[in-house]
């Protein structure tokens, strides 16, 4: 019975012990580059070019308000040894509202935005269920994993005209959020009639506080446009209370049942960023290509020695193509697009007091980086114009587990995402 506990022990500890790795995607800002598959750093001429490139809303020379909705559905398929389990996890939200003040110019344009947005969602699901031997004892395992919550920023932009078809324009950002997480692992160990049972609870609430900003440049003529974007590292204060509820159970003893509770501070930030890209518009057709890339951690953290082995050490890049093309005699635009981007294990780290930057990847692999295609429809008059847009992503990881002495387990997972997203625009 002793090894049996040990074996347990052991388990139970390696399964809950919290991955430093999340997984953050990006909501957004807006139905039209929603509908391009965000490939919009060249093409920004609404709100949204406040997140997408602020020096686009000198070439932006109108007044205008918008907000957007958008509702989605997080589907998570889990697959450990010859168990599948799915999981789903709904949203409806504001993804974003403002609005944009071009002023009056005789040469060039100058234009303020103030918008807020909800850009980075924390959503994870994930649930197993199965039941293997580790001989010559019998293990059942259940574990369900769900986080929600994300970032919402506060921004005010600029933009203004340098030269006749040059823009520059900045925008800084408020940024504040949440987290709630939570874990749970249920354990079974049996020989005959001997047994051990565990449950373990472990949730975390985080809050968020800090900044974003971004830089921007942008070339407009007749028919083509270029856009750079550049984003400094994000920072933010973070406060956790952490709570771990606990209850074991053997085939000697009474139930043992304890609770945890802690409370930690940290720093959360993000690396480099940035995007170029550019875009042709003709009387039948706009397209515009993007590419993108995430800077690696050692540009923000020269001193530190991050693993060859950390996917934190590298660039992380990604890209895509969006067009845009009238219906004839008809108010109405069709859109598409098609991206693909890295998955980031790194997205942020955090830093708790004097401890390290955690840089290991937990042993999470990418099975297959991000692919989105998205598709829209805008209705639209003078003064007035409405998004409707729908878009699916999906990806793939997977994490090696081991068990005791002699057990490895492969858990992975796959995420499909669909979302649709609705902007309303007036002008005036």
């Amino acid at each position: 019975m002793k090894r049996l506990l040990l074996i347990a022990i052991l388990v139970v500890v390696s399964s809950d012990a919290q991955d430093n790795v999340r997984f953050i995607y990006d909501n957004g800002f807006g139905a039209r580059a929603f509908s391009m598959a965000n490939n919009y750093v060249a093409l920004s001429n609404d709100l949204s070019a406040v997140y997408w490139n602020p020096a686009a809303l000198s070439f932006s020379l109108a007044r205008e308000f918008q907000v957007s909705f958008d509702v989605s559905s997080l589907n998570g398929d889990s697959y450990f040894s010859t168990d599948q389990q799915s999981s789903r996890m709904n949203r409806l939200k504001i993804s974003n509202a403002g609005l944009m003040y071009s002023f009056p110019a005789t040469q060039g344009g100058l234009t303020i935005a103030f918008a807020y947005s909800n850009p980075v969602v924390f959503d994870d699901i994930s649930k197993i269920n199965v039941a293997f031997k580790i001989y010559p004892t019998d293990v059942d395992l259940d574990k369900s994993f769900r986080t929600s919550g994300g970032l919402k920023y506060l921004s005010g932009g600029l933009g203004i005209q340098v030269a006749p078809k040059i823009g520059i324009g900045a925008t800084m950002s408020f940024v504040y959020g949440r987290e709630d997480m939570e874990s749970t692992v249920h354990w079974i160990e049996s020989q005959g009639n001997l047994f051990f049972d565990s449950t373990e609870v472990y949730g975390i609430k985080g809050k968020y506080t800090g900044y974003d900003l971004r830089l921007g440049a942008f070339y407009k003529d007749r028919l083509v446009s270029a856009g750079l974007r550049f984003t400094f590292p994000q920072f933010a204060r973070v406060t956790e209370d952490d709570n771990d509820k606990t209850r074991i159970s053997d085939s000697y003893n009474k139930p043992l049942e304890y609770e945890i509770s802690e409370k930690y501070r940290a720093k959360m930030y993000s690396s480099y960023s940035g995007a170029g890209g550019i875009s042709l518009t003709l009387p039948f057709l706009t397209i515009s290509a993007e590419g993108r890339a995430v800077f690696p951690f050692s540009f923000v953290f020269p001193s530190e020695e991050i693993p060859k082995s950390s996917q934190a050490g590298y660039f992380k890049v990604g890209g895509g193509l969006g067009m845009e093309f009238p219906v004839p005699k008809m108010p109405v635009l069709v859109r598409a697009g098609y991206s693909i981007d890295e998955i980031d294990l790194h997205r942020f780290v955090f830093k708790y007091g004097k401890n390290k930057i955690a840089w290991g990847d937990d042993d999470f692999n990418i099975d297959k980086n991000r692919h989105q295609i998205s598709a829209g429809v805008v209705f639209f008059s003078s003064s007035m114009s409405l998004d409707i847009s729908y878009g699916y992503s999906m990806w793939e990881i997977s994490k090696n587990f081991k068990y005791g002495y002699n057990y490895d387990g492969n858990i992975k997972q796959d995420y499909s995402l669909h979302k649709i997203m609705t902007s309303l625009a007036i002008r005036f």
